[in-house]
């Protein structure tokens, strides 16, 4: 888990900014999901293919906010892992 260098960020802005930042970052199959909620708070949520050295795996970011500070937790995934 990150803390947004921004501090509070809202879901509208994460969705806006979050594809073409993953995107640069080198991301592909970007996609934006469904919100959902943690801790009571609406959370963007933005999924991704990542690949290095020839090992591709997926990420699952959401970015809850708490007490005036978005973070962002990732969660990554072997391509081959099964749903």
């Amino acid at each position: 888990m990150l803390r947004s260098p921004a501090g509070e960020i809202s879901p509208d802005q994460v969705e806006e900014i979050g594809v073409p930042e993953l995107e640069s970052a080198g991301a592909t199959d970007v996609a934006v999901q469904p919100r959902v909620s943690i801790a009571g708070s609406e959370s963007s949520h933005i999924t991704a293919k990542f690949g290095s050295e020839g090992v591709l795996y997926w990420v699952e970011q959401y970015y809850p906010t708490n007490a005036g500070q978005t973070y962002v937790v990732t969660f990554s995934f072997s391509e081959t892992l099964a749903a």
